[in-house]
């Protein structure tokens, strides 16, 4: 009796399907995802053209170097 009516006193809400939660969750951690790569990506390439400047300006300072 206690158990039919604690079912009786919940909301008439309809819930939301197992499939759309699922959805909902894999699509927001996409989301994460796709920025952390986005932003990883751009943090390898701001390092990777540091790495390439650097060594320019190495190479440039020898150049420099074995002219004088």
């Amino acid at each position: 009796m206690a158990v039919s009516a604690r079912y009786r006193c919940q909301p008439a809400l309809k819930p939301l399907s197992l499939s759309r939660v699922v959805r909902r969750s894999f699509l927001i951690t996409g989301i994460g995802v796709s920025r952390v790569r986005a932003a990883t990506l751009r943090i390898h390439g701001y390092l990777l053209e540091f790495v390439s400047m650097k060594t320019m300006l190495l190479l440039f300072v020898g150049v420099v170097k074995g002219d004088s």
